[in-house]
């Protein structure tokens, strides 16, 4: 472009813009500078032309985009930041250089520099830093548990939620949904509109699922915030569980299989009833192993045991999380499975509908799975 139409286009084009805007020539001089240049310089544009950076930006700033200059003159275009964080200055600038007009022997005539200064950004993004470091100094402080629930997925945790949930790091239960950690007082999957419509001051009762290694009463409280413009939850847990009383010691070995700690026969009836009343939609399944009495003849009571404890560990991670585990006695088990998705009705090829029945109506040989609706 000739330097007549530089001159005129130039000022029109930058002076009203917050960024520093320059022309200039290989060694470093302002050929062109707009009004930006003269606000922090205090010179005028035509007292600048000739100076360089050390009498607008200062020599700190110039011996830093020096080597980029050098570069632009051997035809690079270009873009990057300097950062200046000596005893003098705590600066960020951002920048990029183009050649723009080139001799007649093919070497770079002048460059043009566009910049910015960041500074502003680098201290927001200090304090953010820094915020976030004390709320995970607030975290670790802090006795509650601390959960950040995005569309029903846990997406942080502090250390004492996973200790109150029964994993050893809160990695173990980032990236989790909510339901598979906490079920309410229904013993259903705990779900993101439940947390949303707590009031300021109110308070959820729940329990750990049985998918958390430990089995825990937990209370929790919960608040709106924002993660990454999305609606979220930050909720507290804490734990509601109360030491054990002489009766409720007595009611978990009445209802308990000491063996295998599944619902006793006692246990599962009650539990059983308690559906019935509610009117619960349930599936119910009875199971006992075959061949047991040849176990316990040939290799011994205890190795029947074991396997008696093994079929119940297995029971618990096949089954869905609602399902009610009784050991009846012996080699006999139970299953009761509320809720079921659908009654398969309506299909002439479907098994009949399961209707509920007490316990002791249960056919004593059942081990089927099949007329389950699924």
């Amino acid at each position: 472009m000739p330097t007549e139409q530089l001159k005129y286009w130039f000022p029109l084009l930058t002076d009203n813009s917050p960024f520093l805007v320059a022309v200039l020539d290989p060694h470093h001089h302002y050929l062109i500078v707009n009004n930006r240049y003269s606000e922090i310089s205090g010179m005028t544009p035509d007292a600048l032309i000739g100076r360089n950076d050390i009498d607008t930006l200062g020599p700190a700033f110039y011996q830093a985009i020096r080597p980029y200059y050098e570069r632009a003159f051997q035809g690079e275009s270009l873009e990057s930041e300097v950062v200046l964080n000596d005893n003098q200055h705590d600066t960020s600038m951002q920048f990029s250089l183009r050649p723009l007009s080139h001799q007649p022997d093919g070497r770079v005539a002048a460059v043009v520099m566009h910049c910015l200064d960041t500074s502003e950004r680098q201290i927001l993004a200090q304090s953010i830093q820094e915020l976030e470091q004390h709320v995970q100094a607030l975290n670790a402080l802090i006795d509650d548990g601390s959960l950040i629930v995005v569309n029903n997925m846990v997406v942080s945790a502090n250390p004492q939620a996973a200790m109150l949930l029964g994993f050893e790091f809160p990695q173990d239960i980032q990236n989790t949904e909510l339901g598979k950690l906490l079920v309410d007082g229904n013993n259903q999957p705990l779900q993101f509109p439940q947390l949303a419509s707590l009031g300021k001051g109110e308070t959820l009762n729940c329990q750990t699922s049985r998918r958390c290694p430990v089995q825990r009463a937990v209370r929790l409280a919960a608040r709106p915030i924002s993660q990454l413009g999305s609606p979220a939850q930050l909720v507290l847990l804490q734990d509601n569980s109360r030491p054990a009383s002489r009766q409720d010691k007595l009611d978990h070995l009445l209802f308990t299989n000491p063996l295998t700690g599944l619902f006793s026969r006692h246990g599962f009836s009650r539990r059983l009833d308690q559906l019935l009343h509610q009117e619960t939609p349930l599936c119910l399944l009875y199971l006992d192993v075959d061949n047991f009495k040849n176990i316990n003849d040939s290799l011994g009571h205890h190795i029947g045991d074991q396997v008696l404890q093994e079929i119940a560990g297995r029971l618990r991670r096949q089954l869905p999380e609602e399902a009610i585990i009784g050991h009846l006695s012996g080699d006999e088990f139970a299953i009761l499975l509320p809720n079921p998705e659908h009654s398969r009705t309506g299909d002439q090829h479907d098994q009949p509908t399961v209707q509920p029945a007490p316990l002791s109506q249960a056919p004593r040989l059942l081990n089927r799975t099949d007329q389950c609706p699924r």
